[in-house]
């Protein structure tokens, strides 16, 4: 065989190989990457509110204003989160709806916020928070 016909056969061979190669990597998502959840949150109440999503054991807040009709996003870490909600008339002081599950990684949980949420005693509880920061837990019944 002639050594450009085996050089042809070589470059022909090492090209399939590497198309073979790069085709079967499987391409992570970013939410498999960065190890996220993505949490929706959607103000379908009728009026203004205040929203935030924790991590459990986290103190850090990013509380977001939703107009009607408004949705915000956040991207968690896999684990128990808790949703917050106030009517804007009440915020900050006021008393904060919650609820509280498990997200997974790369979960996506749309909730809608609704006025007949808030009332909801399933998987839901009243706190009281001061201030902005979180400072004081106190379950109602």
């Amino acid at each position: 065989m002639k050594k450009s016909t085996f050089l042809k056969i070589m470059i022909a061979s090492i090209a399939i190989v590497a198309l073979i190669g790069f085709y079967s990597c499987e391409t992570k998502e970013p939410c498999e990457k960065n190890n996220f959840g993505t949490v929706i949150m959607t103000n379908h109440t009728g009026q203004v509110i205040w929203v935030d999503c924790t991590q459990e054991g986290s103190e850090y807040n990013d509380e977001r204003m939703l107009g009607l009709g408004q949705e915000t996003q956040y991207q968690m870490k896999p684990g128990r989160v808790t949703e917050w909600a106030i009517e804007a008339w009440d915020y900050p002081d006021g008393s904060w709806y919650t609820d509280t599950y498990y997200l997974g990684q790369c979960d996506v949980h749309d909730d809608p916020w609704t006025n007949g949420k808030k009332k909801s005693t399933k998987n839901l509880e009243k706190f009281d928070v001061l201030k902005i920061e979180i400072t004081d837990i106190k379950s109602h019944e």
